[in-house]
C-alpha cells in the first residue's frame, strides 16, 4: 500500500485514473470483463476540523471522462455535534442518473438529531457474491451527502455501517456507459474507522449492458485462486445447462435463469450435485444463469443459438 501525496490526490480528483484498463474475456459468449489494477494503491485519508472533508477521490471506471463514484473520508478533531466527535469513511454514486451503489438504508436517530436521518450504506461483499439487476442499489439524493461505509462516534465508542476495519472486501455498483445501458462493477478496498481511511486496490466491470458480475471476477486472465469460484460451476452444451455444486452441499440452493432484460424466467431448486436444465425450448439469445446458496452466489452468461 502506498500513500499518495496531497498534490497527487488533487490531480486524481481532477482527472481520475486515466491509465487504460485491461480487457479480458469472461469465458462465455459475448461477455467481457474490463479489469483495472490501481497501481500504486490509493490510500485516502483526511483530517479536518468539523464534519467535512477535502480533496475527495473520484473514479472514472470506463475512462469516458465522466466520474462514476466518489469517496470521502474525515477524522474530526472537533465536531458541530458537540461531544459526539465523528469519523467517517463514505462513498456515493456520481455522474449519470441511474448510477448507484449496492447496499441498504436505515434510519439513524440520536439526541443531536431533530428527526431520524436516512443512512445510505454500501454492503460488504465477499468473493463470488453477485452484483446485478436483481440486487438492491441506492443513490444518495442530496449531492452534499455521502453514503456511510463506516461512521465512528469516538466518544461513544460505537459505529454505523458494515465496513468496520476490513481488508480486501468488495463494494458493488452500477453505472451508465456511453451506450446508455447500465453496467455492473466491483471495487476492492480496505476501510478503517479511526483514523478514517479508504484504500482503493482494483476494480472491474462487465462491458456488456445489464449483465451481472461476481465480486472479484477479473475474467479468465490473471484470476487468483482466492477469487475464482471453487464452489460452483455452470456449463452449457447445445442448450442443456449443467449447474454443478462442487462441494456437494445442495441444501437451500436455488437456480435462477434471467433474461438479458433482467427478467427472471425460471426458478428451481438444486436437486443434486449436477442439475441439468433443458433450455432448448427457450427463445434464442443471451441468458444469465445464477446459483445461490445462503450468502454465496455464482453466475454465468450463456448464449442459446
Amino acid at each position: 500500500m502506498n500513500q499518495l501525496p496531497s498534490s497527487l490526490k488533487r490531480k486524481l480528483s481532477q482527472y481520475s485514473l486515466l491509465v487504460s484498463p485491461a480487457l479480458v474475456t469472461a469465458g462465455v459468449a459475448n461477455a467481457q470483463i474490463v479489469y483495472h489494477n490501481i497501481d500504486p494503491d490509493i490510500l485516502y485519508q483526511d483530517s479536518v476540523s468539523g464534519d467535512n472533508y477535502t480533496n475527495p477521490v473520484f473514479l472514472d471506471l470506463d475512462g469516458n471522462g465522466v466520474f462514476d463514484v466518489e469517496f470521502a473520508a474525515w477524522s474530526s478533531m472537533q465536531s458541530k455535534n458537540g461531544p459526539n466527535v465523528v469519523n467517517l469513511a463514505g462513498a456515493r454514486q456520481f455522474g449519470e442518473p441511474g448510477n448507484g451503489i449496492l447496499g441498504y438504508t436505515h434510519l439513524f436517530s440520536a439526541t443531536f438529531c431533530s428527526t431520524p436521518l436516512t443512512q445510505f450504506c454500501p454492503s460488504v461483499l465477499e468473493p463470488e457474491m453477485m452484483i446485478g439487476p436483481s440486487e438492491d442499489f441506492w443513490a444518495v439524493p442530496n449531492p452534499s451527502s455521502v453514503g456511510t461505509l463506516v461512521r465512528f462516534f469516538k466518544d461513544k465508542d460505537n459505529f454505523i455501517g458494515q465496513w468496520n476495519n476490513l481488508t480486501d472486501k468488495f463494494m458493488g455498483l452500477r453505472f451508465k456507459m456511453d451506450d446508455g445501458a447500465v453496467h455492473y462493477a466491483w471495487i476492492r478496498m480496505d476501510v478503517f474507522k479511526n483514523p478514517s481511511s479508504i484504500t482503493l486496490k482494483d476494480y472491474a466491470y462487465e462491458s456488456q449492458g445489464n449483465v451481472a458480475i461476481n465480486a472479484g471476477d477479473m475474467g479468465d486472465v490473471g484470476i487468483s485462486p482466492a477469487i475464482v469460484s471453487q464452489t460452483f460451476a455452470i456449463h452449457n452444451s447445445e442448450g442443456t445447462v449443467t449447474v454443478s455444486v462442487n462441494d456437494g452441499d445442495i441444501s437451500n440452493a436455488i437456480i435462477n435463469v434471467i433474461s438479458i432484460s433482467g427478467q427472471t424466467i425460471l426458478t428451481q431448486p438444486v436437486t443434486n450435485k449436477n442439475t441439468e436444465i433443458n433450455m432448448n425450448g427457450f427463445p434464442k439469445g443471451i441468458y444469465m444463469i445464477v446459483i445461490r446458496r445462503a450468502n454465496k452466489s455464482f453466475s454465468k452468461q450463456i448464449l442459446l443459438q
